[in-house]
């Protein structure tokens, strides 16, 4: 059997065990190499690190009723070994074979190790190991339930004191969150300030994430929240604003409220300020407030 070294040369008008040294071409990639190489690239594309878990996912495909399926791993070593095995799948696949042996075996460990460096998955894996060093940062992982591998949306209930308190303690960590995890995480420290928070469908909701209840002596106050769990350099611009106070007007609400783990753009504050009665705007730096505020980080 050849070794890996010698892969690349044409195979046209070769005769049985003959490796005419003409025919070999150095800087040529065979195609059962390619064909590894792209399954690996495609599994890497949909790579997706969770942080507050302190795991990987990949996608390994559809089930029958054609929703992503994603494989979980827990460590670099579970990564690697699951990708050697998708490029070995497709390297013998389109390799060809003689007497019933490959005629190049695959070096999958080796393309797969630079492949995953690009990706600095072992630099994620052993950032969580640093963190893990803290018993309160695996406690509030932990409260991110498994089934089957996937993340399941935990119950407002379990936005509890421990959660509140890491991410009081690592509050650029809610970047990293599920969207829907963190509109659960908003209703929680809302419920916190005394409100009566509803969590809505995403249907027919023009937008609207959380509705706020909360009963005065005047009657039920009703504030419409739009969550938005943005990337620092993504602010919220005055059209959103705009929008969520048309919103407001329509529903007959009494306030409108956008949360964002960013910031907002100039036009949209001095738009605000302008309605100031009827929306309100928190940012990266409010939400920081409310963590610390909570009774949990207390």
């Amino acid at each position: 059997m050849l070794d890996r070294q010698s892969r690349h040369f044409s195979l046209s008008g070769m005769a049985d065990n003959e490796l005419p040294e003409d025919d070999f071409h150095e800087e040529e990639e065979s195609h059962w190499e390619s064909a590894a190489r792209s399954r690996v690239a495609d599994a890497l594309e949909d790579i997706r690190f969770d942080e507050m878990r302190g795991v990987i996912y990949l996608l390994s495909g559809e089930d029958k009723h054609l929703n992503r399926v994603e494989e979980e791993f827990e460590n670099y070593e579970e990564v690697a070994t699951r990708l050697e095995e998708i490029y070995d799948e497709e390297w013998y696949a389109n390799v060809p074979f003689d007497g019933g042996e490959a005629v190049w075996t695959s070096d999958s460990s080796g393309e797969v190790g630079d492949m995953l460096g690009a990706y600095q998955v072992y630099e994620f894996f052993e950032r969580m190991r640093a963190l893990d060093v803290g018993e309160e940062i695996a406690d509030a992982r932990e409260l991110l339930q498994r089934a089957g591998g996937l993340v399941v949306q935990a119950d407002l209930s379990e936005i509890n004191d421990e959660l509140v308190k890491y991410l009081a303690e690592h509050p650029e960590m809610m970047h990293h969150m599920n969207p829907v995890k963190f509109e659960e995480l908003i209703a929680a420290l809302m419920r916190a300030k005394g409100y009566d928070p509803m969590l809505t469908k995403k249907t027919g909701d023009g937008g609207i994430d959380i509705k706020l209840f909360q009963k005065s002596a005047v009657g039920t106050l009703l504030t419409l929240v739009q969550c938005k769990r943005y990337a620092p350099s993504n602010k919220v611009t005055v059209e959103a604003v705009r929008q969520l106070y048309g919103v407001v007007e329509a529903d007959k609400a009494t306030t409108g409220l956008i949360v964002t783990t960013s910031t907002f753009t100039k036009p949209a504050q001095t738009f605000q300020q302008t309605i100031r009665f009827r929306m309100a705007l928190a940012d990266m730096g409010e939400l920081k407030e409310w963590l610390r505020n909570h009774p949990g980080f207390q």
